[in-house]
């Protein structure tokens, strides 16, 4: 993201926001006005004054400051009395570099500097205090919060690290090395940013080897667009952000952009929804590099994806966004659940039905896979939409033929939700291919199952929804879909019985779906049944009363195919039907019955007895007494435990 002309990279805000970046400030940090502090080479020199000593070409400043310390020069008092003179004041570098963080308790700051700057400024800028750790008493570098002074501060001279015997110490012996555990904990675990250094610091002489290479934990470090150090940088593992820069002594650009970090951290929520509202309002063609920034940080987190969404209302936002990337996450299981909920809800929201070739032509460029959030989303809303005065049949047709042919694989009680609503909606709009699209979805045999918690089984959650679909948008409609329906539900009712002969699972009586049924009719016994048959069975024996009316030669037809087949439910409800049909005789229901029957079979046994009854008083002497044959010679079956003997 783009800030007062400085590129910070996503993953350096991220940790910003989520508190798990750390500030490395070096010397540069103090050299500024009004703290004009030296840096660490003239700091030696300033040490040096009047010793008649001076830095070979050759030679460190750690080793300089060492030779002068073994010739008897008091280098770390000195030190401390150069840094302290004057009284320094901190610079805007301190205050901002402080601002990064919401409070005093939020600072993470480490500098290896001597001065106590950052503390005078966060004396001005908290309501109180950081903690503040200084060498050789540090803190666990994998979790902390506060001011670091590795190498030491002015107000314990003699705890300084100057000299390379004192960096020895704090970066290289067993014994030692406080600054060193520190580092490479804190390497591990946080995303740090350098502020104030050159890579050929003395000091980052020590640090290298404390850089551990972490991809999940980057390493940036700030440096002018004039500077030749970005390849030192990287090797050392850190990526350079470049500030813009007149001449190599200009660091303005620095100062603008810490203090714009400063500012993008601590706007607040009232502030960012203001601004991104002004450029989700707009055309995205309009949209400048700056604006892009401005969405991609906002779609990176929760709240601000929510400000993002309340306000991009212009259909152009979708291919703007998925040009991107922003949208990726649509179309995949994984990712960043919430933002992948706020966002489907708003394509779906705002255009799923008001602007749907938009989002049909997005998923075309994703091959029309869509991740199981989008799937429910887009059904909700189109289910919720789908009566409004801007919707026609044949935008709610392609939604149910894209939905019902994207359909995730497992059941879950809002996928059958969202099926239901849309029913509704194409039974309203007169849709009835539609309409028979979603039941063949609903019905569809399925294995895992994923249910709401007030549901305590799938039998209960379907059979709760398939009824609503029968009584609210099915049985009103028959007059249109009679035929349709009743083919699509003994295509079901024979899939069931298929599964079940597959997986053996039949009994003496039938299948488990046979057995669990009581009677086609109505009936006592079936009234609290929870099975997810018992509304199939209700719809097709609703079709089949409903044509035996309006067609009773079609119902003839089913009644002689329903009887031939293996599956008994099917046998059950052609009996049921012929019963019923006021077409017939009672003569021809016997002789249907005896023609098309086993009058003794078990599975049937309960609408066998039923349909002969009705029509054995109205029946002809022949063909009672031809019933009654056939009846009995019903003969008990031998059962396997039989004794042979007996």
């Amino acid at each position: 993201m783009k800030i007062a002309g400085v590129e910070f990279p996503n993953l350096l805000l991220n940790a910003l926001r989520e508190n798990r970046l750390v500030i490395f400030a070096g010397a540069g940090v103090s050299m500024g006005p009004p703290a004009n502090l030296p840096s660490f080479r003239r700091l030696a020199e300033q040490v040096a004054d009047g010793t008649g000593q001076s830095i070979e070409d050759d030679e460190t400043e750690d080793r300089f400051l060492g030779r002068l310390k073994v010739g008897g020069t008091e280098v770390h008092q000195r030190a401390a009395e150069i840094l302290q003179r004057d009284s320094p004041e901190p610079t805007e570098l301190h205050r901002n570099l402080l601002r990064l963080y919401g409070s005093p308790d939020d600072v993470r700051i480490v500098t290896t500097n001597f001065d106590l700057l950052f503390e005078q400024s966060a004396a001005e800028l908290f309501s109180h205090d950081p903690k503040v750790f200084r060498s050789p008493v540090l803190p666990l570098g994998s979790r902390f919060h506060g001011i670091v002074h590795p190498h030491g501060a002015v107000n314990e001279p003699e705890e300084t690290v100057l000299t390379h015997l004192d960096f020895g110490r704090a970066y290289l012996t067993e014994s030692d090395g406080w600054a060193r555990w520190f580092m490479v904990d804190l390497f591990a675990n946080y995303t740090v940013l350098f502020v104030g250094y050159s890579h050929n610091d003395t000091i980052m002489t020590y640090l290298t080897p404390s850089l551990p290479l972490d991809s999940e934990h980057p390493r940036f470090a700030l440096i002018g667009d004039l500077s030749d150090e970005s390849d030192h940088w990287r090797r050392m593992g850190a990526e350079p952000i470049r500030f813009p820069q007149q001449r190599n002594d200009d660091f303005s650009g620095l100062y603008a952009a810490v203090a714009g970090l400063a500012e993008h951290a601590r706007r607040g929520a009232l502030e960012w929804r203001q601004r991104i509202a002004i450029v989700a309002g707009i055309l995205p063609p309009a949209v400048d590099d700056e604006s892009a920034d401005i969405v991609a940080h906002a779609l990176a987190t929760p709240d601000l994806t929510q400000f993002f969404v309340e306000s991009a209302q212009l259909p152009e936002w979708i291919d703007w966004l998925d040009q991107r990337g922003h949208l990726d996450c649509l179309f995949a299981e994984e990712g960043k659940v919430q933002q992948k909920a706020i966002l489907s809800f708003w394509l779906a929201r705002e255009f799923a039905v008001a602007h749907p070739d938009a989002v049909f032509s997005l998923i075309e460029r994703h091959r029309g896979s869509i991740s199981f959030e989008t799937w429910l989303r887009l059904a909700w809303a189109v289910g919720d939409q789908g009566n409004s005065a801007q919707t026609d049949i044949a935008t709610v047709s392609k939604w149910v033929h894209f939905l019902t042919s994207s359909m995730p694989p497992h059941v879950h009680e809002g996928i059958i939700h969202g099926l239901h609503e849309l029913a509704e909606v194409c039974s309203d709009l007169g849709a009835f291919q539609s309409l028979l699209q979603l039941y063949d979805a609903i019905t569809k045999p399925r294995h895992e199952v994923r249910l709401a918690p007030e549901y305590g089984n799938y039998a209960v959650m379907y059979q709760h929804y398939l009824k609503e679909l029968w009584e609210n948008s099915l049985e009103p409609n028959l007059e249109y879909i009679a035929y349709s329906l009743l083919e699509h539900t003994a295509e079901r009712l024979g899939e069931r019985y298929s599964l079940a002969t597959a997986w053996e699972k039949t009994y003496v009586g039938g299948d488990w779906d046979n057995i669990s049924r009581s009677a086609i009719e109505p009936h006592p016994q079936d009234k609290d049944n929870q099975e997810s048959v018992n509304t199939l069975i209700d719809i097709a024996r609703g079709c089949l009363e409903w044509l035996s009316t309006s067609d009773p030669g079609y119902t003839a037809v089913w009644c002689d195919r329903f009887a031939n087949s293996a599956a008994p439910l099917l046998r059950r409800l052609a009996i049921h039907a012929m019963s019923a049909r006021a077409d017939l005789s009672a003569d021809d229901k016997i002789v249907w019955l005896l023609e098309r029957c086993d009058v003794n079979e078990l599975e049937a046994q309960h609408e066998i007895f039923q349909a002969a009854a009705a029509a054995y008083a109205q029946a002809s002497p022949q063909l009672r007494a031809d019933l009654i044959k056939a009846v009995s010679e019903y003969r008990v079956p031998r059962s396997d435990y039989d004794d042979d003997t007996t």
